[in-house]
C-alpha cells in the first residue's frame, strides 16, 4: 500500500489523493502510517500532518477537509459572523469537528469554540447559551 502512496505523490498528474476509512478489519495495514504518507499538497481529506508537524488546516497551502470548507463557506454565504461568537461544535471527529474547531478559532474566524462530544455533560445548557451550534456528528 505504501509503494501506491508514494507513486500517487511522485505523479505530476495526480492532484490529490484519499484514503476511503474505515479498512475492513481483514486489512492489517496501519492506517496511521498511510495516511502520513500521503504529501500534504494532496491529501483531500486533510488527514496528515505537515513538515511542521502541524494539523494542515494551519497549513495555506494543503488542501483542506471538503465537509469543515462547505460549513465555512455556508457561514460565509450567508454573512454569519464568529468573531466572538460563542460557538457549540458537537463532534471531533478528524474530518469534520476537529478542522472547525481549528479553522473557527484562528483568522478570519475568530469565534469562542467549546467542542463537545458524547461524554461531555449539559449539551443541552451549552447549546442553549451559544451563538452558533453546529453539529459535527455521526
Amino acid at each position: 500500500m505504501e509503494n501506491i502512496i508514494d507513486k500517487l505523490n511522485n505523479d505530476p498528474s495526480n492532484t490529490s489523493t484519499m484514503v476511503q476509512l474505515p479498512f475492513p478489519p481483514e486489512y492489517s495495514f496501519d492506517i496511521n502510517q498511510i495516511i502520513t504518507k500521503i504529501h500534504y499538497n494532496k491529501n483531500v481529506d486533510g488527514f496528515c500532518l505537515n513538515d511542521s508537524s502541524l494539523p494542515n488546516s494551519y497549513n495555506p497551502t494543503s488542501l483542506k477537509p471538503p465537509t469543515a470548507l462547505g460549513i465555512l463557506t455556508l457561514l460565509r454565504f450567508y454573512g454569519i459572523k464568529t468573531e466572538g461568537k460563542a460557538t457549540v461544535i458537537i463532534g471531533k471527529g478528524p474530518l469534520v469537528g476537529l478542522p472547525l474547531i481549528q479553522y473557527l478559532q484562528s483568522y478570519p474566524y475568530y469565534a469562542t469554540v467549546t467542542a463537545c462530544d458524547i461524554f461531555t455533560e449539559n449539551i443541552k445548557e451549552m447549546t442553549k447559551n451559544a451563538d452558533i451550534v453546529i453539529a459535527a456528528c455521526g
